[in-house]
């Protein structure tokens, strides 16, 4: 049996408090339990959800043109055309979130000749990708725990011999999300 609730906030004689036509309005809201301080600044929106909710995310590609590898040499990739960023945590082909969780990072690297490509967290490897001779693209994909302030993300490829990264968008890209925060 479905339970109706009346103009006055009552079920079966059991008031209910706070609902209007079976609604919580504004007024109620802002004398019971949910409050502004609770909310911390008072309203939800789109902004506040892409930064602490939904968390950063980004996509960023090669330059037009490409970029040198030296032979034998650890390089980082330069991702210097963005194509999103949520939250303004990439920049200078580094991605530094500013909310603490797990991130979900692809990158895609395609240079003649490339060895392997690696994600390095705050400077150092962190996980590296499949290594290969050739022409085609290389992938690394990892879930990494960031801080939300000092850590940060960066692409490195190694190659012998030398060779220059593919600009092509489809070939080479960095991205990222937060998957969950922590």
């Amino acid at each position: 049996m479905p339970i109706t609730i009346n103009g006055t906030g009552t079920i079966a004689g059991i008031s209910v408090g706070g609902l209007e036509n079976g609604c919580v309005n504004e007024a109620d809201l802002a004398t019971a339990a949910v409050t502004n301080t609770k909310l911390a600044s008072g309203a939800v929106t789109p902004d506040k959800l892409a930064t602490t909710v939904m968390g950063p995310a980004f996509s960023a590609k090669a330059d037009s043109g490409g970029q040198s590898l030296t032979a034998t040499v650890l390089t980082k990739v330069l991702f210097n055309t963005e194509e999103f960023d949520t939250a303004n945590c990439f920049a200078s082909s580094r991605f530094t979130p500013n909310v603490a969780g797990y991130y979900q990072i692809n990158s895609s690297v395609s240079p003649a000749n490339l060895v392997h490509i690696q994600v390095h967290k705050n400077g150092s490897l962190y996980k590296r990708g499949a290594q290969t001779t050739g022409h085609q693209a290389l992938n690394v994909s990892a879930l990494v725990y960031l801080n939300g302030s000092t850590d940060y993300i960066e692409i490195y490829a190694f190659c012998n011999p030398g060779g220059t990264v593919n600009s092509d968008s489809n070939f080479t890209y960095f991205d990222g999300h937060l998957a969950r925060p922590a």
